[in-house]
């Protein structure tokens, strides 16, 4: 027969149990969540990222509207990367246009395109950033049809600065689950037009349901603590019996 300290025994490592239950809980939420690398593509590079030669088309860019663009339509790795000696050089990417000689009636808008993926990824956490250029104007930056939440999305009014130096943006909202749409529109005051989109880099968090092996180690952990105690806990119960 069970006696009156048997029963509080029972009842502490009751507590207990219920205790580390619970902390293992909160550690494995307190866990933290794996970041992933965003597959993106700077203007005028390769599948491995290498800068393309010039007049090469471009695999991952796209012009999708502009005048006389009723389709898609592949966007072209400018010949001269330096017209009258301007353009901002860098060696990751290259300037790109409608075609590769640069040159098309003035005027516009004409937007460009680059498609990512996110399936696998919480696009609440995704973030985008990098720098660009334009020549000549009304440069802006959209993403899945809208402007963003971000800085550094807009390149006006029409300035050398707009061709001959880096200017740096960051997208921290308007992502969606799956493939997305990043534009980047431009107008050509006069002849060559360009856009170069360099330092593109970009993170979200996994929703996969596959813990990390630190969290599995974890988990190990509390689950051995927690079969230790109910093992002590059947012992007492079967020799107080």
């Amino acid at each position: 027969m069970r006696t009156t300290r048997d029963v509080l025994v029972c009842v502490a490592r009751s507590w207990k149990f219920t205790r580390v239950l619970s902390a293992v809980a909160l550690i494995a939420m307190a866990m933290p969540v794996r970041a992933v690398d965003i597959l993106l593509f700077n203007t005028g590079v390769s599948s491995i990222g290498t800068p393309l030669t010039a007049g090469a088309i471009d695999p991952h860019w796209q012009l999708v509207a502009g005048p006389g663009v009723s389709t898609p339509m592949p966007a072209f790795v400018v010949n001269n990367q330096h017209p009258f000696g301007n353009y901002f050089e860098t060696t990751d990417s290259r300037w790109i246009w409608v075609n590769a000689g640069g040159t098309v009636s003035p005027g516009g808008p004409y937007t460009f395109r680059l498609q990512f993926d996110l399936t696998g990824l919480d696009p609440s956490t995704a973030t985008l950033a990098g720098s660009w250029g334009i020549d000549d104007t009304n440069g802006r930056i959209e993403l899945n049809g809208a402007t963003p939440t971000g800085t550094g999305l807009a390149l006006v009014p029409t300035s050398f600065d707009n061709f001959n130096l880096l200017h740096a943006f960051t997208i921290t909202g308007g992502f969606v689950a799956g493939i997305n749409y990043l534009d980047f529109t431009a107008t050509d005051v006069s002849n060559p037009g360009g856009l170069n989109v360099t330092a593109l880099t970009g993170v979200a968090s996994a929703v996969s349901a596959i813990p990390e092996p630190s969290s599995v180690a974890l988990l190990g952990v509390g689950l051995a603590v927690l079969l230790t105690l109910r093992s002590l806990k059947r012992t007492s119960a079967n020799g107080n019996s």
